[in-house]
Order: structure tokens, then C-alpha cells, then sequence
């Protein structure tokens, strides 16, 4: 052990591990520490050459137009280094026992719920009236009227990141790691090394990494990007680890990259399949497919998963690699230790079911700079840090175990555990019984307020579109006049027509980008 000092401004920052949330982080915090006139804070970046990262993380979600605008990333420069392709949402296929030809969209959102009564309201009262409704998401949601009518949210001259309707991507992360590497290679010392020790101070803090190649390296800050292998917040600080094993089941992936055949449709949205075991994505890139295999090894060996994905996947998986995956399902009781923080798979992991792989990465770093410290690392930042990734962690487990937990498939083994034997938290427990007792519209208002991860909407678009309703229209729906909603309605509807016809269409838009 080492002595460390215990004063001044962070002037050194250490990113251990080099994919996606090594480069995203190297990049950030290299953009938003600049210091004009003033002493640069030194980032260095080092990664293993023998290390392959994950890479299951090539789906965002809207807050990533943000993110990438802070990096000063040009919107088709970054389209045309990652074989990007637009997002709308995520249709999910075959998730009721209504048959494999079911489905239903948790789309992208215009708009919100200010009013006590929204359109969902509308459609919930119609349905439990016995009304014949278009499926809850296609009749609430013009997102979902653009996704199905396969359409770009913006015209090719449109400013970066600016489109009439709320978008994402679906992306080459290991692309995206290569060219922000290219872009910040100049502002930022990049190693390729192994470290072979980390050598603590007498406070338990970090001191300096052990190279094989390139000797000491000593910071002030470190910020460990080393994957599930968590290198310096569990290997060496000890953190412990929180598992969701008994609220999601699922434990393995299988992940591979699938081409095209003729002829090419690049769907404006994620894809996520009901399996006998688990569930899979489909991302379409420009260049190939990005698809994969999420299940639980309590239910399929690996070999058992690989069959059952490979006849999902036909023809177009003849000879392909399956990568397979172990993944640890949870995070650490605390992603900021001493003078260490994790980001990315360091600090957790929740399946990808909901593409927020790569947004908690940005809300990691995010809140860090709202929280920096300098070099006495003063507890109270990193409880305040902690506290902040703890409930966003938390939030998104309890609404992806709500996709398992209310489906009534009861076909497999699998399906049936996930209905009887999943944990609940006390505040899923809550939101459930609230939401079948007729009350969902008042507690998930409240839900929003709270600054939740997901809003009301989007357990709308889950809830619903499982077929798990409220076993009764709520008082308020009785009494009120539905007259100016569906008025309402039908005007964003109609005004949804008008720009379906300036809106390209998705592949268009494409071949014009990639010429």
C-alpha cells in the first residue's frame, strides 16, 4: 500500500477498459472537462488487446441524440461510422398466449400526460365498454403509425438530431467504440497494455495500476470500464455485488451477426421475440443484422438455445458463429468506492430487453460530472452518486421483470416460472395491485412525478399490450366527458396522415446516407 494526497483538484482520471463505455467515457469527460486558459485534466485510456468486448448493446434509446451532441458528433458522420439505422421502438412478437403472430409496440413518445385523462384513458374506457379498437399502441401513439408505415423520422436536410418525431438508433458498438477512438485519440493518452496489479493507498483507495509494458500508472480518478470482469470495483475494492437472480431468471446470451438477404427491409424499430426459453432481439444496421438469444440455463443448455435460435432464425443463419455469453444480472451495492467508479458492465447489468445498455452508461457519466469531486473525494458525492445509479438500476429491473411477470404465456416451463416464481419488489407489488384495482392512472401519474426511469406511458404500452387490464374502469372514467379527447385524438391522427406523406421511407432515407 501506498500513501495517497487528500487535496486539490482531479487532474489525472484513469479509464480501465476500452469498448463502448471506455470510449464513451475517455470522450465525455475529455468534451465536458475542458478548462479554457487553464490546466487540462489528463485523461488516459487503457485497454488489453486479447480483451473482446460484449457488444450486445446496438439498440438506444432517445436520450443518446443528447449525449451525442455534447460529444460534438455529427449526426451523419456518426449514422455513417457505426452502419446506423433509425429506431421509432420495439415491437414485441409473440409475448401473449395470443399465438406467435401477436404483437404489440412499446413506441417512442409524442408528447405526455399533463392532463388528469389522456388518450390512453380514452382507449381503456372504450375497451372495457366492449368497444372494437385498434390494438392500444397503434391508437394511441403515432409512432407506432410511422414504425409500421416503415418511415425515417426526418427528412435527409433535417438538423442534426432534430426530427418531428421522437427517435433513436440501432448501432455498431464495436464501430462506435473504433471511430470515437479515432475522433479523441489526440485529446486523450490511449495504452494498449495489460495490467498485471493494482496496488491500493493505506486508505484503501486506489493508488496507481502495474503495467506489463508501460510500468506505474498513477491518477487522482479511476473509472473502471473492465466489463463483467469488474477489475478494480470488485477484484480490488471489494464492492458487493446485489444479484437480480430472483427477479429475472435469464443468464445467457447467444449473440451473432447475421447478413441480409434479398430482398433487404430494415424495419425502423427493435424487434424482441418471445422464445420457448427467454426471449431474442433483431436489430437491423445498414450493414448486417444484430441478433441474439437471451435465456435462462435453469430451463436450456447452451446447446438446447443454440438449436431452438438457429431454426428461429432459418436460412439466414447457415454457418454463422454464435458468440455465447454469461451474464452477471445485477450491480453492485455501490458504483462509486473511495476514488473509483464504475461504468457499464463494471457496475451492472439488466438484460437488453429494453435497450438501456448504453443509456445507463451516459447517465453514469452524467451524474458524475454533476457529482465531480476533487482529490479529498468527499463521501458525500459518492452517496449522492450511488443513490442516484441505485434507483435507476432498480427502476429498470422492476419494469423489465413486469414484461415477465404479467404475460399469459403458460406454453413452457420457462413461461410459467416467469408468471409464478419471480420476485417482486414492494413497489412493483404495489404498482400492480393499484393498476388492477382500477386505480393505474392515478398511481402511474404519480409514478411520473416521481422522476422514474420509464413514465406512465410506457407501462401503458406493456400493461396493455400483455392484455393485463384493470379488472374495472376506474370511478372518474364514468363521469367524465370524453368528448374534447377524442376530439383531440382524432386531430393528432389526422395531422400523423399529412406527415406520412413528407416523411421518407426508412430504406430511402438509407441508400441516400450510404450512397
Amino acid at each position: 500500500m501506498t500513501q495517497r494526497a487528500d487535496s486539490g483538484p482531479v487532474r489525472k482520471i484513469l479509464v480501465v477498459g476500452g469498448g463502448t463505455a471506455g470510449w464513451f467515457s475517455a470522450a465525455f469527460l475529455s468534451r465536458l472537462l475542458e478548462r479554457s486558459g487553464g490546466a487540462r485534466c489528463e485523461i488516459t485510456l487503457i485497454e488489453s488487446s486479447d480483451i473482446a468486448t460484449v457488444g450486445v448493446g446496438e439498440a438506444t434509446i432517445p436520450p443518446v441524440l443528447q449525449f451525442l451532441q455534447r460529444l460534438g458528433y455529427p449526426e451523419r458522420e456518426f449514422m455513417q461510422a457505426c452502419q446506423a439505422t433509425f429506431k421509432l421502438g420495439i415491437k414485441y412478437s409473440g409475448w401473449t398466449s395470443d399465438g406467435p403472430g401477436s404483437y404489440f409496440y412499446h413506441p417512442f413518445f409524442i408528447g405526455g400526460t399533463s392532463h388528469l385523462l389522456d388518450f390512453s384513458n380514452l382507449w381503456l374506457w372504450q375497451h372495457l365498454n366492449g368497444q372494437k379498437l385498434d390494438p392500444y399502441a397503434r391508437a394511441c401513439h403515432v409512432a407506432t403509425y410511422f414504425a409500421e408505415n416503415h418511415r425515417a423520422p426526418k427528412a435527409a436536410n433535417s438538423n442534426d438530431y432534430q426530427a418531428p418525431v421522437p427517435y433513436a438508433f440501432h448501432l455498431d458498438a464495436g464501430l462506435l467504440a473504433d471511430d470515437l477512438k479515432r475522433r479523441f485519440r489526440g485529446r486523450i493518452r490511449h495504452i494498449v497494455d495489460s495490467v498485471t496489479e493494482v496496488v491500493t493507498a493505506e486508505d484503501g483507495s486506489i493508488s496507481h495500476l502495474v503495467t506489463k509494458d508501460h510500468g506505474l500508472l498513477h491518477a487522482d480518478l479511476f473509472i473502471d470500464c473492465s466489463g463483467f470482469r469488474a477489475l478494480l470495483i470488485d477484484k480490488t475494492l471489494g464492492e458487493p455485488f446485489v444479484p437480480y437472480q430472483d427477479c429475472l431468471l435469464n443468464d445467457r446470451a447467444l449473440a451473432a451477426q447475421v447478413p441480409y438477404l434479398e430482398p433487404i427491409r430494415r424495419t425502423p424499430y427493435t424487434t424482441a421475440t418471445a422464445m420457448d426459453n427467454g426471449w431474442c432481439w433483431d436489430i437491423p444496421l445498414f450493414h448486417r443484422r444484430g441478433v441474439g438469444y437471451v435465456y435462462s440455463s435453469a430451463f436450456a443448455t447452451d446447446e438446447e438455445a443454440e438449436d431452438e435460435f438457429r431454426r428461429h432464425l432459418g436460412a439466414p443463419a447457415d454457418g454463422v458463429e454464435m458468440r455465447r455469453i454469461r451474464m452477471r444480472v445485477g450491480r453492485h451495492r455501490n458504483l462509486w468506492v473511495r476514488n473509483c467508479v464504475a461504468v457499464g458492465l463494471a457496475g451492472g447489468f439488466i438484460e437488453p430487453l429494453e435497450s438501456t445498455g448504453l443509456d445507463l452508461i451516459q447517465k453514469g457519466l452524467a451524474t458524475l460530472l454533476h457529482c465531480f469531486p476533487d482529490r479529498s473525494f468527499d463521501p458525500g458525492l459518492a452517496a449522492v452518486y450511488n443513490d442516484t445509479m441505485t434507483r435507476y438500476y432498480d427502476q429498470i429491473r422492476d419494469f423489465i421483470v413486469l414484461h415477465f411477470c404479467v404475460t399469459s404465456r403458460r406454453d413452457t416451463a420457462y413461461w410459467l416460472a416467469c408468471a409464478e416464481d419471480l420476485h417482486h419488489s414492494d413497489h412493483l407489488k404495489e404498482l400492480l395491485s393499484v393498476w388492477r384495482k382500477a386505480a393505474g392512472k392515478i398511481y402511474l401519474t404519480r409514478v411520473g412525478s416521481l422522476g422514474e426511469y420509464f413514465g406512465p406511458l410506457s407501462y401503458y404500452c406493456i400493461l396493455i399490450g400483455m392484455g393485463f387490464l384493470p379488472e374495472k374502469a376506474p370511478a372518474l372514467y364514468g363521469v367524465a366527458d370524453w368528448t374534447n379527447l377524442e376530439r383531440d385524438r382524432a386531430t393528432e391522427f389526422s395531422k400523423a396522415q399529412h406527415m406520412l406523406g413528407l416523411l421518407p421511407d426508412h430504406d430511402r432515407y438509407l441508400a441516400e446516407l450510404y450512397g
